[in-house]
């Protein structure tokens, strides 16, 4: 049974992301669909792109990740589809794609211009329903990507802030918040050696110097901690509060874990 997981930033006041699945259900009622998030901020395409990135790979081979926060439906941007050994992703293309697209191998990047994959007519203002959502139902049927567009390698790519290693020394950004006010960094887990448990992180703007910890409640409440987070990047936190708010930072702030001095 095919699979389809959507990210949107419809909310869940409106009908918007339940009409997308209606029209997904006509198409392909044999398709299990899967909500990611509707709650990505408007327009943010960066939370977008990394909300697709922290979970894509727990999915079973075939599913289609559907992911649209399109600031320019409507416009002359285009759609796109793309494919590797084991995923499709459906989106804009504005760049809320390329995190995940970078980790993989991809195989075909298709544009979306075959018409009659869509719902018409087509509305300028949500075309989540009446391009993204038919094209992932026809997807989740069978249709070959190549039925969808000439191929395309010239896709918007938005370039991963990758962190840096300097004499054990790291620096990365912040790149998301989620809503228990972590902040997840571009840090990945795996540049945390056993050394760096003894130092601590400085948030570069405010000078906030902040321990390792591996849990939460390793900490009295109202303390903060750094640690290697589910997502596969290190986080900041506040034990019991949000580390948003008491740091009063933003995604996009420079982070420095420092080696411990030798002994």
């Amino acid at each position: 049974m095919p699979i389809i997981a959507l990210i949107t930033d419809f909310g869940e006041k409106d009908w918007f992301s339940g009409e997308m699945k209606g029209v997904i259900n006509g198409i392909s009622p044999e398709a299990t669909v899967i909500d990611i998030t509707h709650r990505i901020a408007p327009g943010d395409i960066r939370s977008a792109c990394f909300t697709l990135l922290a979970c894509y790979r727990s999915f079973p081979p075939g599913t289609i990740f559907c992911s649209v926060v399109d600031p320019g439906v409507g416009s002359p941007r285009k759609a796109i589809a793309a494919s590797n050994d084991r995923f499709c992703f459906v989106g804009p293309d504005n760049g809320v794609l390329s995190w995940a697209l970078s980790k993989e191998k991809i195989k075909e990047v298709t544009l979306i211009t075959n018409s009659t994959c869509y719902r018409q007519p087509v509305s300028p203002t949500f075309q989540g329903r009446d391009i993204f959502a038919p094209v992932s139902a026809h997807l989740a049927r069978g249709l070959p990507l190549n039925k969808l567009g000439p191929s395309f390698t010239d896709f918007i790519k938005i370039p991963f802030p990758d962190s840096t290693y300097v004499n054990g020394d790291i620096t990365g950004e912040i790149i998301y918040i989620d809503s228990f006010g972590n902040l997840i960094t571009s840090i990945e887990n795996e540049k945390i050696t056993p050394e760096h448990h003894n130092s601590s992180m400085k948030i570069l703007r405010t000078d906030a110097k902040i321990p390792f910890g591996r849990y939460y409640q390793e900490y009295k409440p109202g303390c903060k901690l750094f640690y290697t987070g589910s997502a596969g990047f290190v986080e900041i936190a506040v034990n019991g509060g949000k580390a948003s708010e008491v740091l009063k930072v933003t995604p996009g702030d420079r982070v420095q874990i420092t080696a411990p001095d030798p002994i």
